[in-house]
């Protein structure tokens, strides 16, 4: 079978095949690779808030062409920074412009690669990461890049520096400010906080009781914050409370594990509307490989068939074979169905056919009766003469004449005897 044999669904197949073997190569050869290239230049997420939040020189912008792709587990920001060329860059002496002139600007690619939970590093409304010192009453924002201001402790009890005790009954109380959203509560205990630590600990938020703790690892009992417990303003108020034997905190921290860097460019957007930024789905795994198969599928199976189809058309190539040899043992018979006689059927049958029979020999012995009366009354031919030679001889006859006879004539002889002679 020649190429120009191959059906439509067979180069379907093909091309859905080439293009997912071509989705997976650009899968591992990374996100990254492809579109920030060698030259970018990687930035850290504190620079690109800074730059972000930069004014425009001569009203154009300092940074333009944010996008921001998933590459797996980790997103990855690209944008284009604006920043002045160098006094000894040469473009300057092609421009005209002094070593110290502030005209000459270029951008420069640059890429961040950001992990989940992203944690902001100038804008700490953005809390993502606050942890809670109770022994020096202080709090720590977004991985100790800037405290809170304003936040209040109450109820703790113990003079150690290292950790206070919640106490019993009312326990201790946190006021502190915390955006809306689903948090991890994780409690930081000295010493080892098992299944028996964790029963001991409870606490509530703004007055609603949370889920039970649970010991997540040896020294860390953890439970969950839901954005339903969060006071419609202000602070937010935590208190917690132990059982009767003395409990030794070291810090509280409430985490959001699903914020991330589109989560942060929204609320920059909502709060600057000339920050703009793109969000490049189709480079997620699902969608590499979905658009590489669809690929695949239109160019080498919609759209070459077609191409191919032309060229043989117009002579290219051998012509395709339109009277194919059959192969007949594809062919079956199809055997007579005999429809199913039932017993009382067949019995009927059968005495129908014994009655046909024997009609027919009563009439087979009637036609030979009747033959045999017919030849018995025939009457008797009479005897066949025999012939006698001697009675076909005529009588009188003269003897024939014998001597010597004459052949004359005109036309042709004639014999003649001597008593005919003239």
């Amino acid at each position: 079978m020649g190429i120009e044999d191959l059906k439509r669904w067979h180069w379907a197949a093909l091309g859905a095949a080439l293009g997912l073997g071509v989705a997976y190569v650009l899968i591992g050869i990374g996100t990254d690779q492809l579109i920030a290239g060698s030259r970018a230049i990687t930035v850290a997420p504190k620079d690109f808030e800074t730059y972000l939040h930069e004014r425009p020189v001569l009203d154009i912008p300092r940074v333009r062409n944010v996008r921001v792709y998933p590459n797996g587990e980790v997103l990855l920001l690209s944008f284009e920074h604006l920043v002045p060329l160098s006094p000894t860059d040469p473009r300057r002496a092609a421009r005209h412009l002094a070593p110290d002139d502030q005209r000459a600007w270029e951008y420069l690619h640059c890429v961040l690669n950001s992990h989940a939970p992203y944690q902001p590093q100038t804008d700490l409304s953005q809390t993502v990461d606050v942890t809670v010192y109770p022994a020096t009453r202080t709090v720590h924002v977004n991985s100790d890049s800037g405290r809170m201001a304003g936040a209040e402790f109450s109820g703790w009890t113990g003079n150690a520096k290292e950790w206070r005790d919640p106490g019993a009954g009312e326990g201790s109380r946190v006021t502190l400010h915390l955006r809306r959203a689903e948090y991890q509560l994780n409690v930081t205990v000295q010493g080892k906080a098992g299944a028996d630590a964790a029963a001991e600990l409870s606490a509530r938020l703004n007055g609603h009781a949370l889920p039970a703790f649970v010991a997540a690892t040896p020294h860390v009992l953890r439970t969950t914050i839901s954005a339903a417990d969060f006071a419609a303003a202000g602070a937010q108020t935590l208190e917690l409370s132990r059982r009767d034997r003395p409990f030794p905190v070291e810090r509280l921290q409430f985490l959001d594990t699903h914020y991330t860097l589109l989560d942060y460019l929204r609320s920059a957007a909502a709060k600057n509307p000339a920050i703009s930024y793109q969000y490049g789905w189709w480079t997620a795994r699902n969608a590499v490989l979905t658009i590489g198969a669809l690929s695949g599928l239109i160019i080498i199976g919609g759209i070459w068939p077609t191409v191919l189809n032309v060229m043989l058309g117009a002579g290219f190539g051998r012509k395709k074979n339109t009277d194919p040899d059959y192969d007949l043992s594809r062919f079956k018979g199809e055997q007579k169905k005999t429809p199913a006689v039932s017993a009382k059927a067949a019995g009927e049958q059968v005495e129908a056919m014994e009655a046909r029979l024997d009609a027919k020999l009563k009439e087979m012995e009637s036609e030979a009766a009747t033959k045999a009366t017919t030849v018995a009354q025939k009457p008797q031919e009479k005897p066949v003469r025999k012939l006698d030679a001697s009675a076909t001889e005529p009588t009188g006859a003269k003897p024939a004449a014998t001597g010597d006879k004459e052949f004359t004539g005109e036309f042709y002889p004639v014999a003649r005897g001597p008593a005919e002679k003239k």
